[in-house]
């Protein structure tokens, strides 16, 4: 082999890394395209989805504010005011209650009193001494402001304001 036939075979392969080259940058710019393609596409395809799929669904409200009640509790603990705004008070022997008694003659956890909508309602948890409302003994009762609950020795005066 000569001179002429290696600068012959040089420049053919010259030629083909020239076309190699070319077609990876048609390549590259290709990819670019199917790249750009894509991103166009997954787009369209989240505004379907969105159009599609049921938004969630709110959240739900917060739950009413409960109405605070008053309490002026005599018994032979003592004397106390206390206000409490809960929808559900425990009242009972037990340090947990929310309305703590110091009478032997109360349950540990004696009765509850519940704020139904617009009602105020005192249920006895099936005490062995009673729940009274003026006077008369109750399963359960409404409230109405000053009416006295009695529990043992203890009389709880109750203070209901409007609702909120």
């Amino acid at each position: 082999m000569g001179y002429r036939d290696d600068r012959d075979a040089m420049l053919a392969r010259l030629a083909a890394l020239e076309r190699a080259a070319a077609d990876a940058g048609a390549l590259r710019e290709r990819v670019r395209e199917l790249e750009a393609e894509n991103r166009r596409l997954s787009h369209e395809l989240s505004a379907l989805r969105a159009r599609l799929e049921p938004p969630p669904p709110p959240p739900p409200p917060p739950p009413p504010a409960a109405r605070p009640l008053a309490f002026r509790v005599h018994g032979p603990g003592g004397s106390r005011e206390v206000t409490l705004a809960r929808p559900v008070i425990k009242i009972g022997r037990l340090s947990s209650a929310h309305l703590p008694l110091d009478d032997p003659d109360a349950s540990r956890m004696h009765a509850i009193i519940e704020i139904q909508d617009d009602r105020v309602v005192v249920i006895d948890l099936g005490s062995t001494s009673g729940t009274r409302v003026n006077g008369a003994r109750v399963s359960k009762a409404e409230l109405h402001h000053g009416d006295q609950i009695e529990i043992g020795a203890t009389t709880i005066i109750i203070g209901i304001g409007p609702p909120p």
